[in-house]
């Protein structure tokens, strides 16, 4: 009796070695024709207005209804959360994120779309922008010989104002809020800051000039591919969000296309903007401790009269 147990058990398992392969097949298969694939949005930077997670399901909502086999879930992270779910193991298909934002530059995806520098590692594109911004010299009043710098966490604010020429008597470097708050109780008072200070300062009726900051951005949101089985479904929503069709809507979050100009017709500043030619940008992949440098080095520069072009050495040429 034990020997036919033990005659059907070997039986069993060859059959099941035997039938796996195709199981698997049928298993990959499906994942081939359709997917659920999930994006995570990091917000690291002030720029534009509203939120960058809704205009996201917003347009990704009609790429599902143009790809009806495909569902998309896109959650909102910070850069602390995003990393905290990484170091677990965890990853989503698509990541949107700013420089130095997060580390994954041995996670990214190779990209086969046209890029820019910003977003290569060793000449492969691994990071691609799809939203932008900039920076502008604000003032009023006439400008005075404090520049205050708006900077957040995650932004290279000081390297922009080195770029920028203006030349003050001292330089105080303040969080965002705290920084326009600043601005906004001076009668005379000059600001490095985003497109987000125009919204801000618009909606309050406040006289200002603003001239935007040529040749450095790091005001840029990137996508990369860390799929692990919807590689090719990830990328192909990627795509998606670099088409004319989405491109087209980034004015509903006032962010700047990356391939489409004029979309700010009847905005002076934004228009502007849109033809302010950038050449230097860090790195996607930059960790916090390289814009921690950065930084400091601009703000040594600035405060010694020294050139920007000490500073190119850290940075990304586009």
């Amino acid at each position: 009796m034990k020997k036919i147990t033990a005659f059907i058990f070997f039986i069993v398992a060859v059959l099941v070695m035997v039938i796996a392969p195709f199981l698997t097949n049928t298993k990959t298969q499906t994942k081939e024709n359709g997917a659920i694939l999930s994006v995570w949005q990091i917000d690291s930077f002030e720029g534009g207005s509203g939120s960058r997670t809704s205009f996201l399901r917003k347009v990704l909502l009609n790429y599902t209804k143009q790809n009806p086999t495909v569902s998309v879930l896109v959650s909102s992270h910070t850069p602390s959360s995003a990393t905290s779910l990484i170091e677990k193991g965890v990853l989503p298909d698509v990541i949107s994120y700013g420089p130095c934002s997060v580390e994954l530059s041995l996670l990214a995806k190779k990209l086969p779309f046209a890029g820019s520098g910003g977003g290569e590692i060793n000449g492969e594109l691994y990071a691609v922008p799809f939203l932008r911004g900039g920076y502008f010299v604000i003032q009023r009043g006439g400008g005075s010989s404090e520049v205050i710098i708006s900077c957040g966490e995650y932004s290279m604010a000081p390297v922009a104002t080195l770029f920028s020429g203006v030349k003050a008597k001292s330089y105080i470097t303040l969080q965002n809020q705290e920084a326009y708050s600043l601005f906004l109780k001076k009668t005379s008072a000059t600001m490095v800051g985003t497109q987000r200070d125009i919204i801000r300062l618009n909606g309050r009726g406040i006289d200002y000039t603003a001239t935007p900051i040529s040749e450095f951005s790091d005001v840029y949101q990137y996508l990369s591919v860390t799929s692990i089985n919807n590689a090719v479904h990830a990328e192909k929503l990627v795509g998606y969000l670099l088409s004319d069709k989405v491109q087209s809507k980034v004015t509903e979050i006032n962010m700047l296309s990356v391939s489409i100009s004029g979309l700010y017709k009847g905005e002076e500043n934004y228009s502007l903007l849109e033809k302010v030619k950038i050449k230097y940008t860090p790195s996607a992949f930059s960790t916090k401790s390289h814009l921690e440098t950065c930084n400091q080095t601009a703000l040594n520069l600035l405060n010694s009269g020294g050139d920007k072009g000490d500073i190119i050495k850290y940075l990304k040429q586009l």
